[in-house]
């Protein structure tokens, strides 16, 4: 008589499928328009994670789990800066000092999980402008004067599309000038300041005004005839 013995512990079949794509988000990224020199990138990815299943040979059965991934190290990057070719990467890309020259820039970055899904590309442009403009004087009224015009010519150090910005007194709104010549009419007598900055066009301004201090004096000094 033959006897049936069952083997007490299964097999089991253990697989997983992953066809999904990690997701990547800016972390902190720098202005559209940047006058450092140091410039950091950092990013992050996600990963909605893989399918599994597991077969069981004595039930003849196949059951499903789910395995979501939101650990940082399960996703590897690459980067590409402007034309460059694709190199590997951190999470984070740092540039140092002059490592980026003025004028307009890109970053790509892409991320894949281990299954070897890709991400779509996450993508900035920014302009890097690290020469500030200098305010320069070059022509002003005398200290005293009992003319209430008053007339300021400035150095063109704001280029082609560059202008600059000046205020009277104690007047809060700067007024735009797209010349250098700058000319104030009918001035009252006192005291009077001018503060005025040059602005480039990517909007980068001189961080310190050239302030001019003056005294409109027009009354005439009586004349005294000793006899």
């Amino acid at each position: 008589e033959s006897v049936r013995i069952y083997d007490q512990i299964p097999a089991f079949v253990f697989w997983t499928r992953d066809a999904s794509s990690p997701s990547l988000k800016w972390i902190k990224t720098p202005e559209k328009i940047t006058h450092q020199k140091r410039t950091l990138f950092t990013f992050e990815c996600t990963d909605e994670g893989s399918t599994g299943y597991y077969e069981s040979a004595f039930y003849k059965s196949v059951h499903k789990y789910s395995n979501t991934i939101q650990d940082q190290s399960e996703c590897t990057f690459i980067k590409k800066i402007d034309d460059e070719r694709w190199k590997p990467s951190q999470d984070w890309v740092l540039f140092e000092d002059d490592s980026l020259t003025d004028g307009k820039h890109s970053i790509s970055i892409k991320a894949y999980d281990l299954a070897g899904n890709a991400s779509p590309v996450l993508k900035m442009e920014w302009l890097v402008d690290k020469n500030l403009p200098e305010t320069v004087v070059v022509a002003s009224p005398p200290a005293t004067t009992a003319s209430t015009l008053a007339h300021f010519f400035m150095m063109d150090t704001v280029g082609e599309n560059g202008y600059f910005e000046y205020l009277i007194d104690d007047a809060s709104e700067w007024v735009k000038s797209m010349t250098t010549d700058i000319e104030l009419e009918n001035l009252t007598e006192g005291k009077h300041s001018f503060h005025v900055r040059g602005v480039r066009e990517s909007n980068v301004t001189d961080a310190i005004p050239v302030v001019y201090t003056w005294e409109i004096d027009s009354t005439c000094p009586d004349t005294l005839i000793a006899v």
